[in-house]
C-alpha cells in the first residue's frame, strides 16, 4: 500500500508541475502582443490593430474632407519628424496632423457641374488654377467665367 501511495503522490505531483508550466507558458504568450491605435483628429476613423511586439507596421494614409494629411506623429503635440511606419514594442498611439483646407462653393445659378458643388483648397492655393478647367452646363446657356462678387476671377486670386 505504501508503494501505491508513493506512485499516486508522484503522479499527482507531476500533474501539478506540468499544469503550472502550461499556465506559466500561456501567460508569457499574452505579453507578446501590442495594440497600435490611430488618433485621426477629425479624419475618417481607422481601427486599432494588434501586432506582435517588435514588428514594424506601415501606417495607412487617412482621409479628411477639409484637411490635407501632413503626416503621422508619435506624440499629440506633433513634435519631431512625421513617420510612415512604426515598430511596436508596447501599446502605441499615432496622431494624424492636418493642414486646413477651405471650401470654395459654386453658385451654379441653375446649372450643373460634374462632381461636387465645392472644392477644398489650402491657404495660399491659386483659386484660378483650381477652377479654370471646371465648366458647368445649363440648358440654352453658354458658360462665361467664374466670378467673385460680380467680377471675373483673376489668375492671381489665392485662398
Amino acid at each position: 500500500m505504501n508503494k501505491l501511495k508513493r506512485i499516486l503522490l508522484l503522479t499527482f505531483s507531476l500533474v501539478i508541475v506540468a499544469s503550472l508550466a502550461l499556465v506559466a507558458g500561456g501567460c508569457k504568450g499574452k505579453n507578446k502582443k501590442a495594440t497600435l491605435s490611430f488618433e485621426t483628429n477629425g479624419g475618417a476613423a481607422i481601427a486599432s490593430v494588434e501586432l506582435d511586439k517588435g514588428s514594424e507596421y506601415e501606417l495607412p494614409v487617412p482621409t479628411k474632407t477639409d484637411g490635407e494629411f501632413a503626416g503621422w506623429f508619435t506624440d499629440a503635440g506633433f513634435s519631431g519628424e512625421s513617420v510612415t511606419k512604426v515598430t511596436v514594442n508596447e501599446d502605441t498611439t499615432v496622431y494624424a496632423k492636418w493642414i486646413a483646407l477651405y471650401a470654395v462653393n459654386f453658385d451654379l445659378a441653375g446649372g450643373t457641374l460634374s462632381g461636387s458643388s465645392a472644392i477644398y483648397l489650402k491657404s495660399g492655393a491659386n483659386v484660378y488654377d483650381a477652377v479654370k478647367d471646371l465648366t458647368p452646363t445649363k440648358a440654352d446657356s453658354l458658360f462665361g467665367a467664374w466670378t467673385v462678387n460680380g467680377s471675373d476671377i483673376s489668375s492671381s486670386l489665392t485662398m
